[in-house]
């Protein structure tokens, strides 16, 4: 499984705590950022995975030759 690349919407800071050496998306919900303590939501999660999700979307579909 690959990494989804989370960066806190406060400082641009891309290292949160979270207990698990393998962190789970529910274990991302609340993990304060390393650089300036703001923790993530659920909200924010979700938001970022989408537009990760949509931008790997749009790569593929680029590439793709009908």
């Amino acid at each position: 499984m690959s990494q989804i690349p989370f960066v806190c919407p406060e400082c641009g800071g891309s290292q949160f705590r979270v207990s698990s050496p393998q962190p789970k998306l529910d274990d991302m919900i609340g993990a304060p950022c390393d650089g300036c303590g703001t923790p993530l939501t659920k909200d924010e999660i979700e938001k970022q995975a989408r537009k990760i999700a949509e931008e790997a979307a749009k790569k593929a579909f680029k590439n793709l030759r009908l």
